[in-house]
């Protein structure tokens, strides 16, 4: 069951993502670091603090939490990004994903469902899926999503509050 909910290949691509990105920093610190031996300079300690600052920040932003399967499988909707509740209006919920949040996203419902994630870098690895909660894409920046709710459910979520990603009700439908 984990395997389907958090498909090792999804993960696999997404730490490849992550160890390319990795590559510049590391380059830049071991080179620093070789000519440090040669010439004595504060600059190259600067580079080489600036290179360790960028490899902490990209290691941030691709961190993929490995969630459990959700039991309750009714008419649920849950959060598809690790991110806050910025508006909430009749059938909509805007949310809004900082840089640093957990970078996956989760299939928010187990039936069809509008949703749309506007980054500068956002990955799907699979764009249409029937698991709650699956693991389908990731977005290792920043990102506004807007969620449509069907008007036979009812939101359970406040504004401002923190959801996590394949975890968090958002909604759910009418009894």
């Amino acid at each position: 069951m984990m395997e389907t909910y958090n498909p090792y290949l999804f993960i696999r691509q997404t730490q490849r993502k992550k160890f390319r990105e990795l590559l510049y920093p590391i380059l830049i610190v071991v080179f620093s670091f070789i000519l440090s031996y040669f010439f004595q300079t504060d600059v190259l300690i600067i580079i080489s603090l600036a290179g360790f600052i960028w490899y902490i920040y990209i290691s941030i932003r691709y961190r993929v939490h490995q969630t459990l399967p959700v039991q309750d499988k009714k008419n649920i909707i849950l959060a598809p990004l690790n991110s806050r509740v910025v508006k909430i209006s009749e059938h909509h919920i805007v949310l809004k994903k900082k840089w640093y949040y957990n970078c996956e996203i989760r299939n928010p419902a187990n039936f069809p469902i509008n949703y749309n994630i506007n980054s500068s870098k956002t990955i799907f690895y699979e764009k249409n899926s029937n698991i709650l909660g699956k693991f389908i894409g990731i977005v290792p920046v920043k990102a506004t999503c807007r969620i449509e709710i069907p008007q036979d459910f009812e939101i359970k979520v406040n504004k401002g509050e923190k959801l996590i990603a394949g975890e968090t009700l958002l909604a759910a439908a009418k009894e």
